[in-house]
């Protein structure tokens, strides 16, 4: 047996070598990123026959659609994506770029090539001159027969009206093409709500062809589209992190990976919401999970051990759940669990992405397990879920039943993606880890004058339990009360929780209240007093020690950059029309 495998990957490789006169011992080297189909050397579901000759869907000897001319190779990964855009949501720049760049630039062993190298080769085209008229909602469930059913109806009178080009649709040919299209290319429209809902956009199926990005609630940062006219839109940040999202559930990946565990510290990937957008970790990047990381019993923690060591190592991860609560984490390096100030402690119990229950949480390869295409028109090459890194198709259900979530109800919980009040929500707790941070700093205690919690009371930690661990003259006290009172924006921090109109002036209060950039001030204003060497003057430093400014210096910029990132005043938030000029011109 072993002896005919031998055969038959050298038949491949020869196979390989001869059609597309790639240079042999480049393809032998690369024997491990080789497809099992002979068909579909690279694995990215589309056949080498379409790649080297072009795709004739009606059999007629004339090429529907020329896959060679448009940069698709069979030995290199593929994959196809075309988006059209209603009047004012066209994405803002560089969102598409980044997604390519995205792809192209992944170092996973598992998006190797025949061609010796790593990368997938995404073609996401945005239409070139179409612009879908403006409507406020798409209805994606029905109501028939006294149960919301899934139709995306109003997905696909979209898609059957705008799917292609206006060159292609134009063509005496177009029904061969736009064919041959719905057969290889996913389909996303960038949208203003789907159902009248305030979500950030939905995948049809986990494992699809099509979904939605949108971002037009009046909840969404808005950007100025015309001289004294604004519409939602969202920011570059959130776009793109939404785009990539829900193409991973196109491409079958669930917010868990292999599942619908969500916020698990140890699945470094944008499906994870911790990690969908950068507000708890704001140097995140913008990527698939590249391995599977260790998994995590929630009832036998080991301290030494962490959270895993993630691909690329040391990323960061946010924890806000009791009772280790708000906190950047490092993957690779050992974490105190329990919050007594050691990390030797072992067999510990701890809820450690909210779900309030202690289970086994799976790390998950998202760029080992892709499914580059589920269209039916597929199935009997038998391509469909094929990958050269594995065999293994993932369920498409996840271990759910669609059919009962759908069904359930309107939404369904599993497929509610997040609104810009979580966003808000995710804020906050950067802003609670900021007061954690800082009162756990060994000479920084606050006196007794000051507010049970610098986030205005609103699901705050309190400062008064912490551990005294003050370092005498360390601190300028009289400076505390001050730096507190910039982050409070107010004097009479002691009447703060018994009063509303002061905790609106918080950082946390003003990030719940929508004032983004004020968030953004007071944060900045509490930098500047961290350290004379950033701001402020040496009497008034709050902190004095050097590696704890540097520290807590760091928190503070990473907290102002998780700000900037939702609001429009800090990112170009222009949408650009399809010639590339801003639509506030």
């Amino acid at each position: 047996m072993v002896g005919n495998l031998k055969i038959w990957s050298l038949a491949i490789l020869f196979i390989a070598g001869t059609l597309v006169g790639v240079n042999r011992g480049m393809l032998a080297s690369a024997q491990g990123c080789i497809s099992n189909n002979p068909n579909d050397i690279d694995g990215d579901s589309i056949p080498n026959d379409w790649e080297l000759n072009g795709m004739d869907v009606n059999n007629d000897s004339m090429v529907d659609l020329d896959l060679k001319a448009m940069g698709f190779s069979p030995v290199h990964k593929d994959l196809a994506l075309e988006g059209d855009a209603m009047t004012y949501h066209y994405p803002p720049r560089n969102t598409d770029d980044n997604l390519v760049k995205s792809f192209a630039t992944t170092v996973s062993d598992s998006a190797c090539n025949p061609d010796g190298t790593k990368g997938i080769n995404l073609h996401f085209t945005m239409a070139d001159a179409d612009e879908i008229p403006h409507q406020d909602s798409i209805t994606l469930y029905e109501n028939i027969n006294g149960t919301w059913q899934a139709t995306w109806s109003g997905f696909d009178e979209l898609k059957d009206k705008w799917f292609g080009n206006a060159s292609e649709r134009s063509s005496d040919n177009y029904a061969n093409i736009l064919d041959a299209k719905r057969k290889i290319f996913h389909y996303v429209i960038f949208g203003h709500t789907w159902q009248n809902q305030p979500n950030s956009g939905i995948s049809h199926g986990i494992g699809g062809m099509d979904f939605l990005v949108t971002l037009g609630d009046d909840s969404w940062p808005k950007a100025r589209v015309g001289p004294n006219e604004y519409h939602s839109v969202g920011t570059p940040s959130i776009q793109e992190g939404t785009l990539m999202h829900e193409f991973g559930h196109n491409l079958g990946l669930g917010h868990g990976g292999g599942d619908y565990v969500n916020n698990k510290p140890n699945y470094f990937s944008i499906m994870n919401y911790e990690l969908q957008l950068p507000i708890k970790v704001d140097n995140r990047p913008l990527d698939y999970s590249q391995c599977s990381v260790s998994t995590i019993n929630e009832s036998k923690l080991v301290e030494r051990n962490g959270i895993g060591q993630s691909c690329p190592p040391e990323l960061l991860m946010f924890i806000d759940c009791p009772p280790y609560i708000s906190s950047l984490v490092s993957a690779g390096w050992p974490i105190d669990f329990t919050g007594d100030g050691d990390t030797d402690d072992a067999n510990v119990t701890a809820d450690l992405n909210c779900d309030n229950e202690t289970t086994v949480l799976n790390g998950y390869d998202d760029w080992a397990h892709i499914r580059y295409i589920t269209s039916p028109g597929n199935e009997g090459l038998g391509l469909r879920g094929t990958s050269a890194a594995t065999s293994e198709t993932p369920s498409t259900e996840m271990g759910l039943n669609l059919t009962e979530i759908y069904n359930g109800s309107l939404l369904g919980e599993q497929f509610n993606e997040p609104t810009f009040e979580d966003i808000k929500q995710q804020a906050g707790k950067k802003v609670d880890a900021l007061a954690i941070a800082i009162n756990k700093t060994e000479e920084a205690t606050p006196p007794e004058s000051v507010p049970e919690s610098i986030t205005g009371g609103l699901a705050g930690t309190s400062l008064n339990g912490m551990p005294q661990m003050v370092e005498q003259g360390n601190v300028n006290k009289s400076s505390v009360n001050d730096t507190y009172a910039r982050v409070l924006g107010t004097e009479n921090a002691s009447s703060l929780t018994n009063d509303t109109s002061l905790q609106k002036n918080s950082t946390k209060g003003l990030i719940l209240s929508d004032n983004i950039d004020g968030a953004i001030n007071s944060t900045e204003g509490l930098l500047s007093t961290m350290d004379s060497a950033i701001g402020g003057s040496s009497h008034d430093d709050l902190l004095t020690k050097p590696n704890d400014q540097i520290k807590i210096g760091s928190l503070v910029g990473s907290t102002i950059e998780s700000f900037k990132s939702i609001s429009c005043t800090y990112s170009d938030c222009s949408a650009v029309n399809q010639t590339g000029n801003s639509t506030a011109n």
